[in-house]
């Protein structure tokens, strides 16, 4: 072979190995930093309204920090819960399924007070707990939700899971017990799940931000879950929502704490940090207070973020349609897990191909208290089933966003449509998991009682 004839051959095998590098380094996800695997916190807020936080809209400055801490990553203003249930909503959350196909569809319920029943996860299901801890990842939960005790099942694949019992437990002890866990060095990376209450009915704020949106100090907020019977004041609503506004400000302020304190021992670097609701909360939108009882945007409209330092674009706002079984495959995404297996009903947010058309998808939704409705909706419509009354209602979400007036009839294509998408849906209550349920012990009924679940 001549020397000029070598050149070119040495060329064209520096390409090919170029290539299969590129190709390598393209197929891998991009949440990963150099084939490390990230920390994944989730931070989740009981019952935080969207529409109650500043940068959704609230001329009240509820959450500085959240907001600023948001910007450094993705904020996503059209995300939605599958349940105004804490229970229902959270199982979707960790089974990567709506309720229909992961068989958690009740939470305390029962016809008598003694033997009050919840749901619990089915044990064939595999949650995102046990997808990363076969990962290799030092799982750990903090909650003080009586509903996500242990017996619930949602404790599926955590190696450290901590339910901190009390009426309503704040957000300093939380963070602490996460705080303590981390100063034991668990092998990263870390899959961590917090649980606050802060907002969470009864609206009780600590002394020092009780008054800070509302001086009234004859008014007391209301304390009552559910369809709101005899007459009650603008004065009244106005004072309640002030005061569970005041709560998130608190929250806010712990948040700052904690990021502090983990910024100190080292613990934000290559970390995902996802925060978002399990559901809102009514304020007498729809004739109630509370959540669980219906489905409307106020307790389905949650806010959601997601930061990722150096992976994902600071300050973007998206505004597609996204819901909380798809932070499964994006949790996989980030992580590197081979999910196919799974049939999660979710998407990856972060996709390879990310100007795809997601216009077409089709949230859905139920709760089980109230009139049972179940609901189906597109960005730009909604249709509600009220399975006890067997009647619709069809909102139009561009034109009436508060769901003020019932058009249903009125557009007969898109409802017809809806109501296929909502009868496909609903026939995997056939095919998912046989449902189970625990009965309740004193104890847990007592702080469901404190926290307006049971009357």
């Amino acid at each position: 072979m001549q020397p000029n004839e070598a050149c070119p051959r040495r060329l064209l095998a520096w390409v090919g190995i170029s290539c299969l590098i590129l190709s390598f380094w393209s197929c891998r996800p991009r949440g990963q930093a150099d084939q490390t695997r990230p920390n994944i916190i989730i931070l989740l807020i009981d019952a935080l309204r969207a529409d109650s936080l500043h940068d959704y809209g609230n001329p009240r400055d509820t959450n500085p920090f959240l907001a600023e801490f948001g910007r450094k990553g993705v904020r996503f203003t059209n995300a939605h819960a599958h349940s105004s249930n804490t229970l229902l909503s959270v199982a979707s959350l960790f089974s990567g399924l709506i309720p229909p196909a992961n068989g958690v569809r009740r939470a305390a319920f029962g016809p008598k007070k003694e033997k009050i029943k919840s749901d619990q996860l089915a044990l064939s299901l595999t949650t995102m707990a046990e997808v990363l801890k076969q990962r290799k990842y030092s799982t750990a939960a903090f909650v003080s939700n009586p509903h996500l005790q242990v017996f619930s099942g949602l404790s599926q694949g955590f190696q450290d899971y901590r339910y901190i019992s009390g009426p309503k437990v704040r957000a300093r002890e939380l963070n602490t017990a996460l705080l303590d866990w981390l100063k034991t060095a668990p092998p990263k990376p870390l899959f961590v799940y917090v649980h606050y209450m802060d907002v969470h009915m009864p609206y009780r704020p600590p002394d020092e931000y009780r008054f800070l949106y509302s001086k009234d100090k004859i008014e007391e907020p209301i304390s009552s879950m559910g369809f709101w019977r005899g007459p009650i004041s603008g004065r009244r609503i106005k004072h309640t929502r002030a005061v569970y506004e005041a709560q998130i400000n608190y929250w806010d302020d712990c948040f700052r704490a904690l990021v502090g304190d983990m910024k100190k021992g080292g613990w934000l670097e290559n970390t995902v940090f996802i925060i978002l609701a399990d559901h809102g909360e009514e304020f007498y939108d729809h004739g109630g207070f509370g959540h669980t009882f219906t489905l409307y945007e106020e307790v389905l409209h949650i806010p959601l973020y997601i930061v990722y330092a150096g992976h994902l674009p600071p300050g973007q706002t998206r505004q597609d349609l996204v819901q909380i079984v798809d932070l499964f495959p994006t949790i996989g995404y980030f992580s590197g897990s081979n999910l196919s297996r799974l049939n999660l009903n979710g998407q990856n947010l972060f996709p390879a191909q990310p100007h795809e058309d997601r216009s077409g998808r089709i949230h859905y939704a139920e709760t089980h208290p109230g009139i049972a409705p179940r609901s189906v909706e597109t960005p730009s419509a909604k249709l509600i089933f009220n399975a006890r009354r067997k009647s619709y209602e069809f909102y139009d979400l561009l034109q009436d966003p508060k769901e003020q007036k019932n058009i249903y009839g009125q557009n007969p294509p898109l409802c017809e449509h809806l109501k296929s998408k909502l009868h496909q849906i609903l026939s995997l209550y056939q095919s998912g998991p046989k449902r189970r349920a625990k009965e309740l012990d004193q104890k847990t009924i007592e702080l469901l009682k404190s926290l307006g679940y049971i009357k």
